[in-house]
């Protein structure tokens, strides 16, 4: 379970990477003062979509809804300036007496992916969690063919829940915890089985703590793969194509942001240019929760297209497919298209004009969030244009799509 997780040691297994040439400059690095880190230890720091609330599991803390034997309670601080936090509060709706962690949340902010403890100390459960005024509802979801042989894990949510980037040991691992991905079937609870990321990002030692950008491209991931003495690194890749299989050559971040200690669960601001996650000091060696800046070329790619997924013969858009981020962006770009596609299942007339409905769904939606249709082109290319082999469900989902690409 993550209890093991935050500690877990690895052997070393030292492999080619890009090194100075190519490393990000860190501007800043600090340990986040006053009470959240006034107990150790903590973990999984995760931000709010708008980046005003931290959120972090306490381990074995007296305050702790099972107290001090209770291994993870989710709390929550309020940012009260670039800087500065407010005093810890306990989430109490989310815990229990045993391990609950919080792995993200959606665009609204109001639904969150949360593992819920059994007591068992054994099995992971998933669960989203969903906030109606003071009000949470839990959901528990399915991975298909979810196989775990470790006790440890982590996972990753894509703020429009459409995606999970998995921590686990499959039967086709390379060494230990490898990174997975799976995608939701339609609006179901369902995600399909988890496909490995390839050896590129998965080395004979272990991946875990996922971080996927909001470009949908540059993945951060704490590794065991590249020497520090078997303990993690924080590592940036970018995916190459839609395969999910093809990665560019991982960079390990340079000091300070790595240390000779454990380096983990890295979490961007919405801005980009700044991080919070698990690292020490180099003179005390006191592990805690950190912020790091990055140069503005090492931030994610910026966002030219966003895509939006569409359940089996429907143009209904689904909720949170266009986040505020996007629309935001969209308002001020000059110019817009539209383009609606679909799967082969059907005649090619009435794919046609589906993918055009498909379209006309997002153009309308953001004409209502203020978004100048005047500047919006729509096409509808029916089955023609298919990104992915039509045999499988999972390649016929990400068919079922919209894509929006503009200039700026």
């Amino acid at each position: 379970m993550w209890t093991r997780l935050s500690y877990m040691l690895a052997a070393a297994c030292v492999l080619a990477i890009a090194r100075d040439g190519d490393l990000p400059t860190i501007t800043r690095k600090w340990r986040i003062p006053g009470e959240i880190n006034a107990h150790q230890p903590v973990v999984a720091p995760v931000l709010s979509p708008d980046g005003s609330i931290l959120y972090f599991s306490r381990k074995y803390f007296p305050g702790n809804v099972g107290g001090s034997s209770d291994p993870d309670d989710i709390w929550f601080a309020r940012r009260t300036s670039d800087s500065t936090w407010g005093t810890p509060e306990r989430l109490d709706a989310l815990n229990t007496p045993h391990s609950d962690v919080l792995f993200g949340f959606a665009a609204d902010g109001k639904t969150a992916l949360v593992q819920r403890g059994s007591g068992n100390g054994e099995t992971e459960h998933f669960v989203l969690a969903r906030q109606v005024g003071q009000t949470w509802t839990f959901e528990p979801i399915t991975i298909e063919g979810y196989t775990n042989r470790s006790s440890y894990y982590y996972a990753f949510m894509t703020p429009d829940m459409r995606t999970l980037i998995l921590s686990l040991q499959g039967p086709d691992s390379f060494g230990g915890l490898d990174l997975y991905v799976s995608h939701r079937i339609g609006e179901s609870l369902t995600w399909t089985t988890p496909r490995n990321l390839g050896s590129t990002v998965n080395t004979p030692g272990m991946e875990s703590s996922p971080f996927l950008a909001r470009d949908g491209r540059t993945l951060y991931y704490a590794t065991t793969g590249y020497g520090s003495n078997g303990k993690y690194d924080i590592v940036m890749t970018r995916r190459l194509d839609d395969s999910w299989e093809q990665w560019s050559q991982p960079i390990v971040l340079p000091e300070p942001i790595n240390t000779p200690e454990m380096d983990l669960c890295w979490w961007l601001f919405p801005t980009g240019d700044t991080a919070v996650y698990i690292s020490s000091d180099d003179g005390a060696a006191r592990m805690g929760i950190y912020l790091a800046t990055l140069e503005k070329k090492y931030q994610p790619l910026p966002l030219s297209s966003w895509t939006v997924r569409f359940a089996f013969n429907s143009s209904a858009l689904p909720p949170l497919a266009v986040p505020d981020s996007i629309v935001q962006i969209l308002r001020r770009a000059r110019r817009i298209t539209i383009a609606g596609h679909t799967d082969s299942i059907g005649s090619d007339e009435y794919n046609k004009q589906l993918s055009l409905a498909r379209a006309q769904s997002v153009r309308d939606y953001l004409r209502r969030r203020g978004v100048d249709a005047s500047r919006m082109t729509l096409d509808g290319y029916g089955k023609s244009r298919p990104m992915a082999p039509n045999e499988s469900e999972e390649g016929r989902a990400l068919n079922r799509r919209v894509e929006i690409e503009w200039e700026q």
